[in-house]
């Protein structure tokens, strides 16, 4: 059994894994955070420079999600 937080050594190193499952695990947080989705029926690096732009830009809209009334019960003091 090997040691938590360790690589697997029977896997090349830099073979981009780690990349991949980050990059999988940001999308869906996003997703999540953001309401928004990206295409499902091609790869994340085959999205066009519109498409990204618009699942991860930060345009301060309305949020939704779990966190959309996060700060409703806030006075105005506080904000």
């Amino acid at each position: 059994m090997k040691a938590p937080g360790r690589c697997d050594p029977a896997r090349p190193a830099g073979d981009g894994w780690d990349d991949e499952f980050l990059a999988g695990l940001l999308i869906r947080m996003w997703a999540l955070a953001s309401g928004r989705t990206l295409r499902s029926d091609v790869r994340p690096e085959q999205l066009s420079s519109e498409e990204l732009i618009q699942f991860w830009a930060d345009d301060l809209s309305v949020r939704s999600g779990r966190h959309a009334d996060a700060d409703s019960g806030m006075t105005g003091a506080a904000r």
